[in-house]
């Protein structure tokens, strides 16, 4: 006769054994996300610190264009139209530095 009360004992140590692998990892992930939703966090705040800064360039009125050429881009901003500058300039280039330390540069 098969001892059917034994090898359900046997599998269910085993399910338990994959059961504590997968709490563990479980929680290791949460840990990570934890981690992540910080650095996210700071390139967030970041981030704005660098979008506050950023205004239309005077060279070309913000257009892009070096004024009295027709297709020629600005000097001043490389065509884009905006700089960084405002009264916060400063912040802008903490907040790059803050961007990088986050990402590990």
């Amino acid at each position: 006769m098969t001892d059917y009360a034994g090898a359900l004992a046997d599998t269910l140590v085993e399910f338990k054994k994959v059961v504590d692998v997968n709490t563990e990892a479980i929680s290791k992930a949460r840990a990570e996300i934890e981690v992540l939703k910080a650095i996210n966090a700071e390139l967030l705040e970041a981030c704005k610190a660098i979008v506050a800064c950023i205004v239309d360039c005077e060279t070309c009125n913000a257009t892009g264009i070096e004024i009295g050429t027709k297709a020629d881009a600005c000097w001043s901003c490389g065509g884009v139209g905006q700089v960084l500058g405002g009264d916060d300039i400063f912040a802008a280039f903490d907040a790059r530095e803050a961007i990088a330390k986050a990402e590990g540069r």
